[in-house]
């Protein structure tokens, strides 16, 4: 999660300004349906700046399962490699395998951090494929993320 910080910082900052603006408006004429233009906006930012907060957690995952893979290629046990190769993909490329495998080879699927995680990962998809209709708080992704990544990088 290399920018992770970098990333919860600029949202604070634009949600500041959004909630600044929302509030110094004058709200629309009871009974018009369309929302502000600056109510929008904070409904659009938060959705991208969770797809961005879930894509660096996608990374870690990524890396944490790219050492997995290559810490396999030297165990000694012809059969625990095998078990390794017939996971990668022939593509080799990590991507391939689906989102909630990967993170089961890093962390218990029993966890609730693993449904959190998996939860969050559904919701991304949905923001990313054009759905901009799911509830989102970036206060709890931020914190389920940061929970998650705590146990991963404890994987060796």
């Amino acid at each position: 999660m290399r920018h992770f910080d970098t990333i919860e910082s600029a949202y604070q900052e634009t949600d500041r300004f959004l909630a600044q603006a929302q509030r110094s408006m004058v709200l629309p004429i009871q009974g018009e349906m369309e929302l502000p233009p600056v109510v929008d906006a904070k409904y659009v930012n938060d959705r991208a700046y969770f797809v961005l907060l879930v894509a660096q957690f996608e990374e870690l995952v990524n890396d944490g399962v790219e050492r997995l893979i290559e810490a396999s290629k030297r165990l000694p046990d012809w059969r625990h490699r095998e078990i390794w190769n017939a996971l990668v993909p022939a593509t080799n490329r990590i991507q391939d395998i689906p989102f909630k495998k990967r993170l089961a080879l890093l962390i218990d699927r029993q966890r609730v951090e693993y449904r959190d995680a998996c939860g969050l990962y559904d919701v991304r998809n949905r923001i990313a494929h054009g759905r901009l209709d799911n509830p989102v708080s970036i206060q709890t992704a931020i914190n389920q993320l940061r929970a998650v990544a705590s146990l991963i990088q404890e994987v060796p």
